[in-house]
């Protein structure tokens, strides 16, 4: 009996007709690449909706999007009511994203054990667009989850993938996808204490990868740690899917135990629902007011709107129809600022990266969260430093490579100096 069908996205989930590959898994089936794999393709949607409604109309389907589109993270428990906890949870992630938190989806464990809890952070937007995709052709998504964490792992062990296009790292504490030329300089940022095992996979017939996995077991090899490689035949989609129920620290179901900065916000309210009370009768106060004085300034609005259509046909004279202005004017701003469109992150990640390295040894910078808007250029990246000298040096060596830096934050805790920086180009 068929168990679930992995879907991997293999286009942005904006693009107009999502393509993707689906691999239908038998539980039951012998444990080989070719025994288990009951039934796989790709294609658009549309084609895979085909599948699913003719040949699996009760399985549950398993999406399965890029690592790039999650951030991964480990947060320390500081309160032991989970229900607490919960509540103050987006506040204690807020400087690890760029943007509004109550734009963020929060997806934790459905029960919480250790001394940290183990969550992913994704866009709103984005599971908005994904679940719209699916419903689009009567699709349910069961369980979701970021390709790197798929990968299995055991007790102490770091599972590295290197693959043609993209590396896939995971630990305890570690989940993450880079692209694989930058895959040795984001290794040497990972403490290597708690770790006694390290596996690299890779495709046997992929001899680029197994270049880089020679030289990343030569740098992590010692009398502690063991590194071992582990070849595989099938596609690497295939390998991945195989890796998801082997696991120590099994994979985060981002449909599961979601909280948000906003839930919280509406559990508030109910708790000072008297004051919300006294609130609204001022709120309706105000209305009143502003009901009265609008009528007096729509006259000006109106004027200023007029002159600002004028300006604008003066400043663009080949535009002979104004539909929305502020639309038209952002088109006309956004055609002479491309270049902070296209900014790379590879480029801005891999100088960071090179920076911190060359300012102090691997000891003294522990990277925790990296994040990077590709709408802005804006790359926020937070670590630990082992003193506020070396954080100077950091954000000076990065202002002379014609970066624009600025220390979003910087606190002390036991002699760590914990800091997120906001990096773009100048």
């Amino acid at each position: 009996m068929i168990d679930r069908l992995f879907v991997f996205l293999l286009t942005p989930p904006e693009a107009e007709m999502p393509q993707v590959y689906w691999r239908a898994v038998d539980p039951a089936a012998p444990d080989s690449a070719t025994a288990d794999l009951v039934n796989n393709g790709s294609g658009t949607l549309e084609e895979f909706s085909k599948i699913v409604h003719e040949h699996f109309p009760d399985t549950d389907i398993a999406l399965v999007v890029s690592g790039l589109q999650v951030t991964y993270t480990n947060v320390a428990i500081t309160v032991k009511n989970q229900k607490q906890m919960l509540l103050a949870l987006p506040y204690m992630v807020e400087e690890q994203v760029i943007g509004n938190i109550e734009d963020m989806h929060i997806a934790v464990p459905e029960k919480f054990s250790g001394d940290s809890v183990r969550i992913a952070i994704m866009d709103k937007a984005l599971l908005d667009t994904l679940r719209e995709n699916f419903s689009r052709y009567n699709l349910v998504i069961n369980e979701l989850f970021g390709m790197p964490d798929l990968l299995a792992i055991q007790e102490d062990e770091l599972h590295i993938l290197l693959s043609e296009n993209i590396s896939l790292v995971k630990d305890r504490e570690y989940c993450f996808q880079c692209d694989r030329e930058n895959i040795e300089t984001l290794l040497d940022l990972i403490p290597k204490e708690s770790i006694s095992r390290v596996i690299i996979s890779l495709n046997e017939q992929d001899k680029k990868s197994l270049s880089i996995a020679k030289k990343i077991k030569i740098v992590l090899s010692s009398d502690s740690v063991e590194v071992k490689s582990s070849i595989f035949s099938e596609a690497v989609l295939d390998y991945i899917a195989n890796q998801a129920g082997a696991s120590v620290v099994g994979p985060l179901n981002l449909l599961q135990g979601s909280i948000s900065a906003s839930s919280v916000t509406s559990q508030k309210i109910k708790e000072y629902a008297p004051v919300a009370w006294v609130a609204m009768l001022c709120w309706m106060l105000q209305l009143g007011f502003n009901f009265s004085s609008g009528f007096y300034f729509s006259r000006d609005s109106a004027q200023i709107e007029k002159n600002s259509e004028e300006q604008y046909i003066k400043l663009f004279p080949e535009e002979k129809n104004i539909v929305n202005l502020e639309s038209q004017l952002k088109g006309k701003i956004n055609a002479y600022d491309l270049n902070s469109k296209n900014t790379n992150f590879a480029s801005v990640f891999a100088l960071t990266i090179s920076v911190m390295t060359k300012v102090g040894n691997k000891d003294d910078i522990h990277l925790k969260q990296f994040r990077y808007d590709q709408e802005s250029g804006e790359l926020k990246i937070g670590f630990d430093a082992s003193s506020i000298t070396l954080l100077d040096k950091i954000k000076k060596n990065l202002t002379d490579s014609d970066m624009s830096v600025e220390i979003v934050s910087a606190n002390e805790e036991n002699g760590v100096i914990k800091a997120t920086l906001s990096i773009k180009h100048v």
